[in-house]
């Protein structure tokens, strides 16, 4: 008789409805945020991100973002030199209410505090960054063009575009309006470096320098995770037991891809009497 572990029985399967594992408040709270969603101490100083006198409390969808970040930065993805950039669809992992989420989205990025990309290889997904790891990116471009190009003023002018206009495209009058007529000339270093890229005739895409293989390997990640769920009796299997394969596609680890298929509906995350399991969706 196989000495592999058995999932619950399918007759019994079949007569239950799945429950989501965890609900959102106890996922939170395990990964260090307290009942508002306001980081403890401890994840505070673990993260390098404790508040500076400020009293407001933390969203949960904030919160979900900063411990993505910390992940990566756990990676060193930065060695990588693969920008700190994560995706909507993970946040909806750690909460499955999708309207709280896409609300106070809207508002960290009307506050500026995040930036929200269109992924232009998908047909309706997005990616996002901390406002201040974007500019810390707009900087390092500006200091490669400037060695070349000492008199360039455009990377500097685009930060402050950055800070005034919040949305994931701009029209090249509005783009124009902000950087000033004498600049528009240089505008072919922004797209050089990565920061846009064309959306039409009359407007540009905002852009992540270097988040294009973040993308194929997010992609190759989805494609992988996929065939090796199908390889499990009823497609399933359990949770833990799962966040312990590797994942030769990519160098983030299969849980921060777990997050992701959970929260584009590949995957499924439910209880069961013997353990959290995960199922294939889609």
């Amino acid at each position: 008789m196989s000495k592999r572990k058995r999932l619950e029985p399918p007759d019994i399967r079949r007569r239950k409805k799945a429950r989501v594992a965890v609900s959102s408040l106890e996922v939170m709270m395990s990964l260090g945020f307290d009942r508002n969603g306001r980081m403890t101490e401890a994840q505070a100083d673990f993260t390098g991100t404790r508040d500076s006198g400020d009293d407001e409390p933390r969203t949960p969808t904030h919160s979900a973002i900063l411990s993505l970040r910390s992940y990566l930065v756990d990676l060193n993805v930065d060695v990588l030199q693969l920008p700190f950039v994560f995706f909507q669809s993970q946040i909806y992992y750690f909460i499955p209410d999708r309207t709280t989420v896409d609300v106070e989205l809207n508002a960290l990025k009307a506050a500026g505090t995040m930036r929200v990309f269109k992924m232009i290889s998908t047909t309706n997904e997005h990616s996002i960054m901390l406002t201040t790891d974007y500019l810390d990116l707009i900087e390092q471009q500006s200091l490669f063009f400037l060695k070349q190009h000492p008199h360039l003023r455009i990377f500097g002018l685009f930060a402050d575009v950055v800070s005034l206009h919040n949305e994931v495209s701009i029209t090249k009058k509005r783009l124009t309006s902000l950087l000033g007529t004498s600049a528009t000339g240089e505008l072919k270093y922004l797209i050089q470096g990565g920061l846009l890229l064309h959306r039409d005739v009359n407007s540009y895409w905002f852009a992540i320098p270097g988040a294009g293989v973040s993308y194929k390997i997010m992609n190759d990640s989805r494609k992988k995770i996929r065939t090796m769920m199908r390889r499990y009796p009823f497609n399933e299997t359990f949770l833990e037991d799962f966040k312990k394969k590797k994942l030769s596609v990519s160098p983030f680890g299969i849980e921060f891809h777990l997050y992701d298929c959970v929260g584009v509906g590949l995957l499924k995350k439910v209880e069961s009497p013997g353990g959290d399991l995960v199922q294939l969706g889609l």
